[in-house]
């Protein structure tokens, strides 16, 4: 056992944490909407089922046609195309997609695809409030077809936290009120560490739920397969590492490297910073891959001086 390891993150988890329970908070007005009572079948013509490849591997995520601004567009996460190869959109009811025109939100997870006019989108709700009863709808077909029920139970900045659950399999699926408006895209479940602060509370689950809200935003149009070559395998090869290291922190009560590989992860780590420090330079770079690059650079420079300091306290 390490004893620098025995260090947690309460310098970089408590503020989150505290952000996270003013979302949860932040509206404290309850909703008397009916519950969600439509079916997958009711609206099919407008989920999408995304699949893609990354290094060759089958993938596959979420979409919905949403009307905007007068028009169709199809919604979903930037992460789960960001990278990708091979992108193909089909609706539920089975209708392939080719969209025209790729617009990435300037400060949100989220990337619109225009369509064509005829397309059938479904409205969308920007006044989420909390209690509002929501479906989680997924867009594949037969067995992977999902509905998720649950209520909006948080809500602040541009995300809503919903008690529907979902797991990343889940990811870019629209979550609909009772009007068939979109009120939010899945994207992402964090699993939160037990703190003192949540005893008692409905705070002491594991697992919580986030959307990204829709409603107004900037978009800025992309020349697609620039942008992507430019960032995709860089976003990918960074969030992999990520994964690895976040990894190696959960459990580092019992990291017990040799002195080597933990030098060795602390120049990964300063090489992985570096690299993130060069793109987060890039003009052209949105706000939302800003935000996850400067929030990588943030994990990988406190991982750095872990490692180091393990290094330092075995000589």
């Amino acid at each position: 056992m390490i004893p620098l390891l025995k260090k947690n993150f309460n310098h970089i988890a408590l503020p989150a944490l505290v952000a996270t329970l003013f979302l949860a908070q932040s509206h404290g007005a309850g909703s008397s909407a009916e519950p969600v009572e439509f079916s997958h079948d009711e609206i099919a013509s407008s989920l999408v089922l995304i699949s893609y490849q990354v290094d060759g591997k089958n993938k596959s995520g979420n979409g919905v046609i949403i009307q905007m601004e007068g028009n169709p567009y199809l919604l979903t996460n930037l992460h789960i195309i960001l990278g990708a190869e091979k992108i193909r959109f089909t609706t539920a009811s089975g209708e392939r997609l080719t969209p025209r025109r790729v617009e990435l939100s300037n400060s949100r997870d989220l990337v619109r695809l225009s369509l064509e006019d005829d397309s059938q989108g479904l409205p969308f709700s920007s006044g989420a409030k909390m209690n509002t009863p929501v479906a989680i709808f997924t867009g594949g077909n037969g067995k992977e077809q999902k509905v998720e029920h649950g209520k909006i139970i948080g809500i602040g900045g541009g995300k809503l936290e919903v008690s529907a659950k979902f797991d990343d399999s889940s990811n870019g699926a629209p979550a609909l009120n009772a009007k068939k408006e979109v009120v939010g895209i899945t994207t992402y479940s964090r699993e939160f560490s037990q703190h003192a602060m949540k005893t008692g509370t409905r705070f002491e689950k594991n697992t919580r739920h986030f959307c990204c809200r829709v409603g107004k935003d900037d978009w800025i149009a992309v020349n697609w397969k620039t942008y992507n070559r430019k960032y995709g395998k860089e976003y990918r090869k960074h969030d992999v590492f990520c994964t690895q290291i976040l990894g190696i922190l959960k459990d580092r009560g019992n990291f017990n490297a040799s002195t080597k590989r933990a030098s060795e992860l602390a120049t990964e780590c300063r090489t992985h910073v570096r690299q993130l420090q060069l793109l987060s330079e890039q003009r052209d770079l949105t706000g939302f891959l800003l935000n996850e690059f400067e929030e990588k650079i943030e994990l990988f420079e406190y991982a750095e001086g872990l490692f180091l300091d393990y290094v330092n306290s075995k000589r």
